[in-house]
């Protein structure tokens, strides 16, 4: 029901609102143990994505309805738990994403000045946080050889690169 429901409602979020406010409704209704819930709410949850102004209206709504039967099942806390590790994934990702991106600046200006670049150093250069990235960038533009570079990195980047995680 979850699924056709998310089809039939794919550009009517008002709909899709209610649709999903009655699926989670129906779940205590049905006579599911606490654990059953909590996984259909989340596939539920999932599937039926909703705009955040109509997501703070779900959540409230249900608060409200969790709170009128005494039963918790699907927790604020656990919601909000929930919210803080996508921020936090986002922001990593973030992170990530800028280090990524100056590091292929970085090499392409530095190939263009010194033409081409060993593995090994290009390894040294990906494994620099932001922070370095963003001095080499500077430092980059008084290279005149592969020697300052190489001066460079023994100054500011450790020798073996850090893994990074995928």
């Amino acid at each position: 029901m979850t699924h056709l429901k998310t089809l039939e409602t794919r550009r009517l979020p008002q709909q899709r609102y209610r649709w999903k406010l009655e699926l989670v409704k129906g779940l205590y209704d049905h006579g599911y143990n606490a654990e059953d819930v909590r996984q259909l709410f989340r596939f539920i949850d999932w599937l039926m994505m909703l705009p955040e102004d109509l997501d703070k209206k779900f959540e409230d709504e249900i608060a409200k309805f969790e709170g009128e039967r005494k039963m918790e099942y699907v927790s604020g806390i656990e919601r909000r738990a929930i919210q803080r590790g996508l921020q936090q994934g986002l922001q990593q990702g973030l992170q990530q994403g800028l280090e990524q991106g100056a590091a292929s600046i970085v090499l392409r200006l530095l190939q263009r000045r010194l033409g081409e670049l060993k593995a090994s150093v290009i390894a040294r250069i990906e494994a620099l946080p932001l922070e370095k990235l963003e001095r080499l960038s500077e430092a980059l533009l008084e290279f005149n050889s592969i020697k300052d570079l190489n001066k460079w990195l023994r100054e500011n980047a450790p020798t073996r690169p850090k893994r990074k995680a995928q």
